[in-house]
């Protein structure tokens, strides 16, 4: 049996090698066959990358200060951990400032609106004279222009005018007494309001000088500084001084208010009658001056009315006369009278009719209008007059415009000023409670006649306390870590930051990458760039988590590129390989919990896609001079044939011509021995 069984080995190994013989050569060449396949074809672009953080978390400070403690670099932090701690004593100082310049501000706003208020009441004083000259050119135009009424119209004037006459000059002096009375009151409410005023500038800036005392005296130092003790222990013997200097002068106060008030309240008493005076004296002004009008268009008409009377008795006269004549005439025919005294009656008629001829032409006179010339001069100068006036008013309203942007412009820095103070106060607790004091200091000097201002520093004061509290509960000088993840500190000056650093507000201080917020960086050769866009699919196998697959796409390519080495050194000079590469990055769809920063994965980027394309692998191909060609025939003897089509990726000929589906070619391949 056992025999039998190696003769058959022999016989199935002679087969074997008979069989390689036929089909190979003598030096070692077989020829494997394969067909043109039909179907979809994808070119993937194969590189290798890193996984590493995106888009990290960056942590700021809330403001100027000094780090007084951070966290290690490169540690990895909890939500909620600390990271850096900021000394307040460059913000106390900050604020200090802006207090200064806040009250500076609100000064010189004070003083820009009585400007404006002093140059309304000088140009309001123009426009009234501009306007009382127009009024009194109308008048005028209207007494030229008018025709009187005659008949007892003058007298009835007369007698309308008499009483208004009398009762406005008793209005007049008891309003002269009263606005007397009144001035008197004002200037002694503005003497009390000066005193009061000039004790409240000296309290605000005695405040502001024990502020900056305290700064000094409550500095952190260097005991081994000298200059700096010095100054330190200057400021606290000074501070106590000038502490009893603001009690003494909050002290004298109250009483500088009280006369203040009492003279306001005076003040205040005295414009009651006077207001009322003066609304009763301008309405008999105004009755007046349509009675004084209709008097001077009567008085155009007296001669008129004389001459018309006159007219009367001249007409009376002359029928008398004739009367006379006419009678005369039948006395002289029965010789009663002489021809001489006959003559006498007839030159009294001729006397009495020349008289009225006369009158009659004076009438005619008097009855004409106003001479077009005297009119026109009348109305040019009314119009003049009103020209002024217009004038007068759009030169106030200019002035007052220029003076009202002035004071929105002091009022934008106001609100700059106070912004900044409250930007400050907002950080830290012994900065707000600075703040506290001084709006309690402003407050004690505030009376009922500053209600505004006094609204506002209540409201003020709700809000920083609420702020106080919330600030010691979460102290913002500590800065915290809002997410857990990888703590990397910025650099600076060569290094990563430290403590007794100043910075600035909202500076980086450090970048904490999220675990779960990765992506996959590489590098792709400038040869295969031209076929990377972004949000193309990618297929990643991720080797440490078993060959796990995952999927993203291309987020990113950067537009230059570098050298493959450009970050090696060597004795401080760049070397170079001569290939250029271009930074890629890969977005992944889903982070896997267990991936990690660091970790190298296998890409698959999918450049190309075919549908329904007949290929052969690209080992089947030959090139020769006139283009590509493939072995086809028997196995043992095969020859050449050119077809047509073109490389697609590493692996893959795309047929194009001379072959069909299904075709078979070989592959030339050398046995190893």
């Amino acid at each position: 049996m056992t025999k039998r069984f190696g003769a058959v080995v022999v016989v199935i190994a002679l087969v074997a090698t008979v069989t390689v013989m036929r089909s190979g050569s003598t030096d070692g060449r077989y020829y494997e066959p394969v067909e043109v396949r039909r179907g979809d074809v994808s070119l993937l672009l194969r590189e290798s990358g890193t996984v590493s953080p995106r888009e990290p978390v960056l942590v700021k400070t809330p403001l100027n200060g000094v780090l007084e403690w951070v966290i290690e670099d490169e540690k990895w932090v909890e939500a909620g951990d600390r990271l850096v701690v900021v000394n307040d004593e460059i913000s106390l100082k900050e604020v200090s400032q802006h207090r200064t310049e806040l009250l500076a501000i609100r000064q010189e706003l004070a003083l820009a609106r009585v400007e404006r208020e002093h140059a309304a009441r000088v140009e309001e004083k123009k426009v009234r004279a501009a306007e009382r000259e127009h009024e009194l050119a109308t008048t005028r135009y209207q007494i030229l222009s008018s025709t009187p009424r005659g008949g007892r119209r003058l007298i009835e004037l007369h007698e309308q005018l008499v009483p208004l006459e009398e009762e406005g000059r008793q209005l007049r002096v008891e309003y002269e007494r009263a606005q007397d009375s009144y001035q008197d009151a004002m200037d002694a409410y503005l003497d009390r309001l000066d005193a009061w005023q000039e004790k409240q500038d000296e309290i605000i800036n005695t405040q502001a000088r024990i502020d900056s005392l305290l700064i000094r005296a409550e500095a952190t130092i260097d005991e081994s500084s000298v200059e700096l003790k010095k100054n330190r222990d200057e400021a606290v013997d000074q501070l106590e001084e000038v502490r009893r200097d603001l009690e003494a002068l909050r002290a004298s106060l109250p009483e500088l208010a009280r006369a203040r008030d009492e003279a306001a309240a005076r003040r205040d008493e005295a414009m009651v009658p006077r207001d009322a005076l003066y609304a009763k004296l301008a309405q008999r002004e105004k009755d007046e001056k349509e009675l004084y009008i209709q008097l001077e268009i009567e008085k155009r008409g007296v001669t008129f009315a004389k001459l018309q009377l006159d007219q009367q008795i001249a007409e009376l006269t002359l029928e008398e006369a004739e009367r006379k004549y006419r009678e005369g005439e039948a006395t002289f025919a029965n010789g009663a009278i002489s021809a001489d005294q006959l003559e006498k009656l007839k030159a009294e008629v001729v006397t009495a009719t020349t008289r009225l001829e006369v009158l009659d032409q004076q009438i005619a006179i008097a009855s004409r209008p106003a001479p077009e010339e005297e009119l026109e001069e009348a109305r040019l100068r009314m119009e003049q007059a009103e020209l002024k006036a217009r004038t007068a008013q759009h030169v106030r309203d200019r002035n007052l415009k220029t003076l009202d942007q002035d004071i929105v412009k002091r009022e934008a820095s106001l609100d700059l000023a106070r912004y900044q103070v409250e930007r400050t106060d907002k950080q830290f607790p012994s900065v707000i409670e600075s703040s506290i004091k001084f709006l309690k200091s402003e407050l004690e000097g505030l009376e009922e006649i500053q209600t505004n201002r006094h609204e506002e520093i209540l409201k003020e004061l709700k809000e920083l306390e609420t702020k106080l509290k919330r600030a010691k509960a979460e102290p913002p000088n500590i800065v915290k870590a809002p997410v857990s993840g990888i703590a990397r500190l910025s650099l600076r000056w060569g290094g990563v930051i430290y403590a007794g650093l100043n910075v600035e507000a909202e500076t980086v201080v450090a970048r904490i990458y999220p675990p779960g917020n990765l992506e996959i960086q590489t590098a792709i050769n400038e040869v295969n760039i031209r076929s990377v866009r972004k949000n193309m699919p990618v297929r990643i196998t991720v080797p440490a988590l078993g060959g796990r697959e995952l999927t993203g796409m291309v987020g990113l390519v950067t537009g230059i590129g570098k050298d493959k080495w450009d970050e090696f050194v060597n004795n401080e000079r760049p070397i170079f390989a001569g290939v250029t590469q271009f930074e890629t990055r890969v977005q992944i769809d889903a982070v896997p919990d267990d991936l990690r920063q660091g970790m190298t994965v296998i890409l698959e980027i999918k450049v190309d896609d075919l549908a329904d394309a007949p290929h052969l692998p690209r080992g089947a191909i030959r090139e020769s001079s006139t283009g590509y060609e493939v072995l086809t025939g028997s196995r043992r003897s095969p020859r050449s044939r050119e077809i047509q089509g073109n490389y697609f990726g590493d692996d893959l000929f795309i047929v194009a011509g001379g072959l069909k589906e299904g075709d078979r070619v070989y592959i030339e391949r050398q046995r190893s021995h």
